[in-house]
């Protein structure tokens, strides 16, 4: 049976940090964060009572590592390279702030009004030694590829995409809003093209957005 492959292109909307095991380190494009973001949703998303069968279908579908379980039914990808000039060393660097001096005379920045929302948000990313690289908001874009030679296991996969992209985000912070993206563009390559997923906004308000939710559980039910 031939792979399929269905290639989602996604901007960040809102900073991201996203990267390896030491947090210090550069930013990186990791398909394990991803895939684990995609789990995520799809045990949140398919409602199954018994958590032994949703184990059992997750690993199925994902992988596992216990007996008789094996490797993942679908590949993902993050080929797009990482462009320097939208990764930033701390978040000082792009929003409003100003410096003050404490009494024992230490120097150290806050946030004007302008971005003291931010700032609550995302304040462990802004403490002192604590402050982590990220990929800027409104980014040219990278790619996510998913690949399998099952078109179930796609299908089932794009739809815990999906739910990652638009109902949750992905790195640190993401339950502040941070590393929320959007899908700018999509490229299918499948002998069958009915997904019935639309990853690319159609309406301009969130109004539009719940009459995504139903094919989305459908495609879990496969």
């Amino acid at each position: 049976m031939p792979m399929e492959k269905f290639v989602v292109t996604l901007k960040t909307v809102t900073p991201l940090f996203l990267g390896g095991a030491e947090p210090v380190k550069p930013v990186e494009l990791r398909a394990p964060s991803i895939k684990g973001m995609m789990r995520f949703w799809y045990r949140a998303m398919h409602g199954e009572s018994s958590l032994e069968k949703l184990y059992k279908k997750e690993a199925a579908l994902f992988g596992g590592s216990g007996d008789g379980e094996g490797r993942s039914r679908v590949v993902i990808r993050m080929p797009s390279p990482l462009n320097k000039d939208e990764v930033k060393d701390s978040l000082w660097d792009v929003i409003p702030h100003k410096n003050e001096v404490s009494k024992k005379g230490v120097s150290y920045l806050v946030p004007t009004d302008k971005s003291a929302g931010i700032f609550y948000l995302l304040y462990s990313m802004l403490l002192p030694r604590r402050e982590r690289p990220f990929i800027k908001a409104d980014s040219s874009g990278f790619q996510i590829i998913l690949q399998s030679h099952d078109t179930n296991a796609l299908k089932q996969s794009l739809a815990s995409l999906w739910c990652a992209v638009y109902m949750g985000g992905f790195g640190a912070r993401s339950r502040r809003g941070g590393g929320n993206v959007v899908a700018t563009d999509v490229h299918a390559i499948s002998r069958r093209n009915d997904f019935s997923l639309n990853f690319v906004p159609a309406g301009e308000t969130a109004r539009k957005l719940p009459t995504g939710l139903p094919p989305i559980f459908m495609r879990q039910r496969v």
